[in-house]
């Protein structure tokens, strides 16, 4: 984790955005140890039926923690790109391409995520699951990677807008 995810600055919104990326990269290091976990898994133990419900059953978590991170993880750059990119915009102008960028980030995220969603599928057949676990291991670490990229320069750019705020701005409600 980098030194921006400080969870004890002064402005109670930059905590609370840096509190939800560290949540977001302890979760996924939780899941990438499981990944690790079920790969570690052998047939050729002395109780193999029992080293194979072991494995399925790490699968399992595997998969259910894994896609509730990713639909976490849309969720929070959703709110971001509804909630906080628009006013940063107004407030901020000449931060324009910059935002723009975090927005194009939120997209190649999405990209990710599906792609360790069609692998998480692939994990769950027994005859491909050592080269899907393989696979999610890969991709959990690039996503890691690019995940604490994206969190330092949104926080470099968001932050000193986010700092003037009292409180996280409305959305616009749809005009009728």
């Amino acid at each position: 984790m980098t030194a921006h995810h400080d969870t004890t600055a002064p402005n109670p919104l930059l905590r609370e955005l840096h509190a939800a990326h560290s949540l977001i990269l302890r979760d996924l290091q939780a899941c990438r140890s499981l990944v690790d976990s079920a790969g570690s898994v052998t047939a050729d133990s002395p109780l193999p039926r029992l080293a194979a419900l072991r494995r399925m059953s790490l699968l399992i978590r595997t998969r259910q923690d894994l896609l509730v991170l990713c639909r976490l993880l849309r969720e929070h750059h959703d709110l971001e790109d509804t909630i906080v990119l628009p006013p940063v915009r107004v407030a901020a102008p000449h931060l324009t391409s910059l935002v723009e960028h975090l927005h194009a980030d939120h997209q190649e995220l999405d990209g990710m995520l599906e792609r360790i969603e069609t692998t998480l599928l692939a994990a769950g057949s027994p005859g491909d699951a050592s080269i899907a676990l393989a696979r999610l291991a890969v991709a959990l670490d690039d996503l890691g990677t690019w995940l604490r990229q994206h969190f330092e320069r949104e926080e470099m750019v968001l932050g000193p807008v986010i700092e003037a705020w009292p409180s996280w701005p409305r959305p616009a409600l749809p005009e009728t």
